[in-house]
């Protein structure tokens, strides 16, 4: 039985390790108070293009821009064309590429707690 509970909190370990790295380098804020995820959804409302929001996560959309941004120079010229082209496409592209970034970091952020706390509840099981 102990190697089992040790096996879980290594587990867990890892992934909170993991899910703090995801959240530095996607700017990700949380897990945010009631107040605050009020707060941030009613800024969204007015403007859907604010940020995104998941559980108790969220991320600013200029923040998913920077984190784009910082992974190269090829992704950023690539981004930069999509955003400054005159093509509704192109820019609908550079939406999407944002959105499915920022909600992507969002699932597995919200996933991996979801996990943490699984682990929590076993570890205290055996």
């Amino acid at each position: 039985m102990q190697g089992t509970r040790t096996l879980v909190c290594e587990q867990r370990q890892f992934l909170a390790a993991l899910k703090q790295d995801i959240k530095e380098c996607c700017y990700i804020k949380g897990p945010t108070t009631d107040e605050e995820s009020i707060s941030f959804l009613a800024a969204v409302n007015n403007d859907p293009l604010h940020g995104f929001h998941l559980n108790n996560y969220c991320v600013l959309r200029q923040e998913v821009a920077s984190s784009i941004d910082e992974v190269g120079s090829f992704v950023q010229l690539t981004m930069d064309g999509l955003r400054s082209s005159s093509s509704d496409a192109d820019k609908e592209a550079h939406d999407c590429i944002i959105s499915t970034i920022a909600n992507f970091s969002l699932q597995l952020v919200s996933g991996i707690s979801k996990v943490c706390a699984e682990r929590d509840n076993h570890s205290g099981d055996h």
